[in-house]
């Protein structure tokens, strides 16, 4: 029985349309001009400070990559990149059925929950801005805890926050390999790729997900399948 769903964000719960991939690559383009897709890919869902730390040295800038204070300031431009886009009206949209989803969940006494590798400002201008404050019982980003994904330790932070005690009562959601081998790792009850996001089908085959669904549309057939069947 599923008694809390932790959801990643870009891609998951909002449109991404490869918007992460492209802020990322705008960046750190003074430093690296061209980024290979390969390693955008990777660092999907991935604290960013992290991911913006792996490009430089995935593109042979091994030195900057571990200057802290280069990443700082690079993850600031990263944040006031993000906002500056989500601020332009239309730019900031929930993947279809997103709210109708937490809702259900909430009706269902089933806690919604938010793990993501964005920062609390980048976090709180979405939930403000699509109004989900009243829909959300927990959220979390990694750089909360001590390792962002594909470590568990988010999950574990928000099984704390809304008092759900065991792992098999959580489902992961998420459209990438970190989100899985977080759901993984965590030994969530359920692990759900989504394709709306950064990975394709046979990507997520490969990570071994108890489930693919095309979006978080999709979920409640997985959790109430006499319903929707």
């Amino acid at each position: 029985m599923i008694k809390m769903v932790v959801f990643d964000i870009a891609g998951t719960t909002i449109e991404d349309r490869q918007l992460v991939c492209q802020v990322l690559q705008a960046t750190i383009a003074d430093v690296v001009p061209i980024v290979s897709q390969e390693s955008l890919n990777k660092v999907m869902g991935w604290p960013k400070p992290q991911a913006l730390a792996y490009l430089l040295a995935a593109n042979g800038h091994q030195q900057a990559a571990t200057d802290e204070a280069l990443i700082y300031r690079l993850h600031n431009d990263f944040e006031k990149r993000m906002i500056a886009f989500f601020e332009v009206p239309g730019n900031l949209q929930e993947i279809n059925g997103a709210t109708r989803v937490f809702t259900m969940l909430q009706e269902h006494d089933i806690k919604v929950t938010l793990d993501t590798g964005f920062s609390h400002p980048i976090v709180r201008m979405i939930i403000d801005r699509l109004g989900w404050r009243p829909l959300l019982d927990a959220t979390v980003s990694s750089e909360e805890v001590s390792n962002g994904r594909p470590a568990p330790d988010m999950i574990y932070h928000l099984m704390q926050s809304v008092g759900v005690k065991e792992t098999s009562y959580v489902a992961k959601v998420g459209d990438s390999a970190a989100d899985i081998q977080q759901g993984r790792k965590a030994g969530c009850g359920m692990v759900v790729g989504v394709t709306s996001g950064s990975s394709s089908n046979q990507l997520l085959q490969t990570l071994g997900p108890d489930h693919i669904i095309n979006s978080i549309h999709d979920l409640p057939a997985l959790l109430w399948p006499g319903k929707f069947a």
